[in-house]
């Protein structure tokens, strides 16, 4: 079992950023959901090892990171802000592998200049625009949308969740976007990884993103769901595996 570190970076607004890192060889990051820290890739990670330096942010409101206290410092430019603390600490070209709500913070990030560094994107469960994403919750204010996150922790017997407070400041802060209007090109090849049984983004959003990226590869997981890495690890670890192998 590799040895897991826990460094920490501040992000521009000062907030501590803490994540794990493990393995060695060339760098890949993994990145969470909306409701979720770095510990929902462990699996992942463990098997990225062997062959991989992997990074696992946590980002703001969650896990090993700080916590701010104002709604509008989880907004998705500041989450994207923690991805480029990361990014810049690790000082080196890496890969980006990113999950669900993750998926909107890479695709922001894509436009710093830091986002040069990425060899290869891995986008997983995600949605270009906060259309694909509309039914996750529903409450207008911010205590409502706290409460629909305990519910939802609940419902899907999660573990090591993002605080309520930080899922709802996420959620209000992020709307509304659409990343296919003006995406940058980005610095490398993208391999899209979706279920085609995902009740939370639509394939229909990840088919989008890829008819808008030039040589973007879309694989589908048939009857898999939001999250393939439970549903279906055996075959996300063989596609990060074939997608990320050193040239």
């Amino acid at each position: 079992m590799a040895v897991i570190d826990h460094p920490c970076v501040t992000s521009r607004d000062g907030t501590a950023i803490g994540y794990r890192q493990e393995g060695s060889g060339p760098a890949v990051l993994l990145l969470h959901g909306i409701q979720r820290t770095g510990q929902v890739w462990a699996g992942a990670a463990a098997h990225l090892a062997a062959r991989h330096t992997v990074l696992r942010p946590d980002l703001r409101g969650r896990g090993l990171s700080g916590a701010p206290v104002r709604p509008e410092d989880y907004q998705l430019e500041r989450l994207a802000d923690d991805l480029e603390a990361v990014v810049l600490a690790a000082a080196q070209p890496l890969d980006i592998v990113a999950w669900s709500m993750g998926v909107s913070v890479a695709l922001a990030f894509t436009r710093r200049p830091a986002a040069q560094c990425v060899r290869r994107w891995v986008l997983v469960s995600g949605s270009p625009s906060s259309a694909g994403t509309a039914g996750w919750f529903r409450g207008p204010s911010l205590a409502e949308a706290e409460q629909e996150a305990i519910a939802r922790a609940q419902a899907k017997g999660m573990q090591d969740t993002a605080s309520p407070f930080a899922v709802a400041a996420a959620w209000l802060g992020a709307k509304p976007y659409d990343f296919l209007e003006d995406l940058p090109p980005l610095s490398g090849p993208l391999l899209i990884i979706h279920g085609d049984a995902d009740p939370e983004c639509p394939l229909e959003a990840a088919a989008a993103l890829a008819r808008r990226i030039p040589g973007a590869r879309l694989k589908v997981l048939a009857g898999v769901g939001h999250n393939p890495m439970q549903d279906a690890p055996a075959t996300v670890y063989k596609l990060l595996d074939e997608f990320l192998a050193p040239a």
